[in-house]
């Protein structure tokens, strides 16, 4: 497997070096609104930027790709990025693993907001899937510490989900729109879409999206049989309102809202592991001011309510009689003020504030399964907690050159927990000491002419210990959590170095980095009222364990071979990690993986052969051996292939079709629950108007 991989790469760096040549000359004749690279404007750095003049490794995934991938989640749309292992628990789950970290260690956000909120579980989690995959101009992957601008969590990187917006304000009145159904055979998805976006003169612009989906058990590759229960269904509805009040000022408005019903988790010890329902409503509004001064390009001030209920309903093998319910919903208000000033012709600033509460309502019912029995008891979260968090950043841009571009930051952020626990075994307890953290970064960007650069960096990430690290009580996949109030922040400082061609037929990216983590939190085994396990779960608490090391590569490469017709393309990357406190592997540490693809485009049709790869992982912690996910001898490696074909007939009907895992391979991700489906037939069918 490391040898196809390597050999993947080397006849993609062959078949980069004269294409390379000829991308500098055609450069002013190309096409960019035919051609698969075309230059790509991120906001990475909160302000937007072509992709080649950042200096950060950053990852796109547009929305023209998620739905020709047929992808079916937001997480499963990131399969192919560099850097990127996508785990998940459940049908209805997906975690990414970025720079060997993953869970409450990697931000989420949703047009700029966090979705992070103070009850994220570390480890494997769900809460990625709760975007509609559908309703998206492009993800935006940070890989590395991003704490500078975007705070705790983002330790591992920051995912940026950018949802559609009215764009084209060309005539005085015209809507746009898509329906879509897409079906698939291995793990039952029947999906319907609705998504239009429109404008009223050249002031308003409105884009919606409603989804209703239904997913089905998996069948997995080879003789294993079907694997059950993991079908569940999922509602969408999304809303994106823009007022262009005049040249300088833009007020947004946005509404979402998602709902995933009767979620079946991984849990074979278990007779029921269910997430019902989990749900989450975003509202926020922006105003957007332009060009107010000499010394004040931009200013951004946004305000948004979110709400987030998560339902769990298990029964245990040991109490198959009673059912234990609950209920945890948090509230989170937020305010931001980001503002831009350039000095000179070659200096500018990026500067402003963050502030988010958190109000948690948690509640626990033990039923009886036969009966309408039940009884009220302590919730795994302490009842009317609240979190709060505030923030001021400020970095520079420093382009003394045309080839140089010095970007230093620091951020100060304190964190404010009030939490009151009562437990008969743990006793009355009151968490509500202040966390205080500074951390700071600085990159480089040297560029060799237009399409060529290397990038530089050190950077300090954290993780301020939350809600569900300092005060969880209660059984949870396999275990059973105990609260410690005695923790610190998780910090980490990584060196990286990379190079990147945003040529216009070419693009290639290469990065290494060296992590050295601080206070990793992690759980070690407990005692509750003196017992080490609770029925069958192992009595488990958090701890900051100490100081692990987490170095690794990640590779990609997109070739237009032939102008308009043959493109392919490949990722790979490499993690080691290890826990140096304990002189063991770090937990979940995925093995060499990437994928790889060629695309031939005969219009109207196109078709595609891609390949997921990934070696075999058994270097493993002794958390990992008892995993039932993993197990003593690791995850097998993998190599699976798909075929798709898309044709646009007309402008109104495009059809794309394919087999994923085309040879029924057994197969999984390291540290997921249950296996990929098997030979997937999937069929996705737009109109367009």
């Amino acid at each position: 497997m490391r040898k196809y991989i390597f050999c993947c790469l080397l006849v993609s760096l062959w078949i980069l070096l004269p294409i390379l040549a000829s991308a500098q000359d055609d450069e002013d004749t190309a096409e960019p609104q035919k051609s698969e690279l075309k230059e790509v404007v991120v906001s990475a750095e909160r302000s937007p930027e072509d992709l080649s003049k950042t200096a950060r490794a950053v990852s796109i995934v547009t929305g023209d790709e998620i739905l020709q991938r047929m992808s079916r989640t937001v997480p499963e749309a990131l399969r192919y990025e560099e850097g990127v292992m996508v785990q998940r628990t459940n049908l209805g789950g997906g975690a990414p693993f970025i720079r060997g970290l993953m869970g409450n260690q990697v931000l989420y956000m949703v047009d700029g907001i966090r979705l992070n909120n103070s009850v994220y579980r570390g480890g494997p989690n769900q809460y990625l899937n709760t975007s509609d995959p559908y309703f998206i101009e492009r993800i935006e992957v940070v890989r590395g510490p991003s704490s500078v601008l975007y705070g705790s969590d983002a330790l591992g990187g920051a995912i940026n989900v950018i949802t559609k917006r009215r764009k084209n304000f060309d005539h005085g009145a015209d809507t746009n729109g898509r329906i879509m159904g897409q079906f698939s055979t291995a793990e039952g998805e029947q999906t319907a879409h609705f998504d239009t976006d429109f404008n009223v003169g050249k002031r308003v612009g409105a884009a919606a999206s409603a989804n209703y989906r239904q997913f089905g058990d998996i069948d997995p590759g080879g003789s294993t049989g079907v694997q059950e229960p993991y079908g569940y269904k999922e509602q969408n509805y999304a809303g994106n309102l823009d007022f262009h009040v005049s040249d300088k000022l833009t007020w947004e408005l946005s509404a979402h809202h998602v709902n995933l019903d009767d979620v079946p988790n991984y849990d074979p010890n278990n007779p029921k592991n269910n997430y019902n329902p989990q749900t989450r409503d975003l509202y926020y509004t922006r105003f957007i001011f332009e060009d107010l001064s000499q010394y004040l390009d931009r200013v951004i001030l946004s305000g948004s309510a979110q709400t987030q209920l998560e339902g769990r309903e298990r029964i245990a093998a040991d109490t198959p009689t009673f059912e234990t319910v609950d209920e945890d919903i948090v509230q989170t208000y937020g305010v931001g003020l980001q503002l831009e000033s350039p000095l000179g012709r070659w200096v500018r600033f990026i500067y402003g504030g963050e502030f988010y509460k958190d109000e948690i309502s948690s509640k626990r019912d033990v039923e009886a399964v036969n009966s309408d029995w039940s009884l009220d008891v302590d919730p795994q979260l302490p009842d009317g907690s609240t979190y709060t968090s505030a923030a001021g950043y400020l970095e520079a841009r420093f382009t003394p050159a045309s080839w140089l571009k010095l970007v230093p930051g620091v951020r100060f952020s304190s964190f404010t927990p009030d939490i009151e626990m009562d437990d008969p075994a743990v006793g009355a307890v009151t968490v509500d000491d202040p966390i205080d953290d500074v951390t700071w970064a600085v990159h480089s960007l040297l560029s060799f002419g237009k399409n060529q650069g290397l990038i530089m960096g050190v950077s300090r990430g954290f993780r301020a210990p939350n809600v569900s690290d300092l005060a969880k009580l209660g059984a949870e996949d396999g275990r059973f959590d105990v609260p410690n109030s005695e923790l610190d922040p998780e910090s980490m400082i990584q060196y990286e170095a990379g190079y990147r061609v945003t040529a216009p037929r070419a693009f290639l990216s290469f990065f290494g980095y060296y992590s050295e983590i601080d206070d990793l939190l992690v759980r070690k085994p407990a005692a509750y009222n003196g017992q080490e396990t609770i029925g069958e779960d192992v009595v488990m608490r958090n701890e900051n364990a100490g100081e692990a090391v987490v170095y690794g590569y990640e590779f990609a490469t997109k070739l237009e071979a032939v102008k308009n017709f043959f493109f392919l393309g490949g990722t790979a990357a490499y993690t080691f990690g290890h826990n140096e406190t304990d002189d063991e592997p770090m937990r979940r540490i995925p093995p060499l993986f990437g994928a790889a693809w060629t695309r031939f485009n005969v219009e109207p049709a196109w078709f595609e052969v891609s390949s997921e790869h990934a070696a075999k992982q058994d270097r493993l912690s002794e958390g990992d051996k008892t995993d039932s996910r993993i197990g003593p001898n690791g995850t097998k490696g993998f190599s699976v292939y798909h075929f798709k074909l898309g044709v646009a007939i007309e402008d109104w009907l495009q059809i794309t079709t394919g087999i994923e895992n085309a040879f029924d391979r057994q197969y999984k991700y390291h540290g997921s629950g249950p296996y990929e489906a098997g030979r997937n037939f999937k069929t996705q069918v737009s109109l367009l108007f």
